[in-house]
């Protein structure tokens, strides 16, 4: 959905009335926002009990604050983890990938097969 469907003000960062949905009607909330606690109220609202809430995060000081959000009573949020997603680039070569890694390190090709 768009930002302005999920009741997001214009240049401000947090969605505001439990993003427009009715109150806990929805199993998962993924959050990609500069300051993710500042949703934390409105995910409430929205997420039905043992609901799922994955937020996506650019640095740790972000993680961070989300998590002492969440830990905050009387948030029932239990098993919050941190996960770091990482890119790999493959480059084709011809019936093969080789996977880029850094200058310093082997390179290896991974069959098709």
């Amino acid at each position: 959905r768009r930002s302005s469907d999920l009741g997001l003000e214009e240049g401000n960062e947090a969605p505001v009335a439990g993003f427009g949905l009715a109150q806990h009607s929805v199993d998962a909330v993924f959050l990609d926002l500069p300051a993710p606690w500042a949703a934390v109220g409105n995910v409430m609202q929205v997420l039905k009990p043992d609901g799922i809430l994955c937020t996506f995060s650019p640095c740790i000081e972000q993680t961070q604050r989300l998590c002492e959000k969440l830990r905050e009573d009387p948030l029932d949020f239990v098993d919050i983890r941190t996960v770091e997603a990482l890119t790999r680039f493959y480059e084709p070569v011809s019936t093969k990938r080789r996977r880029l890694e850094a200058k310093d390190s082997n390179s290896c090709y991974v069959d098709d097969e």
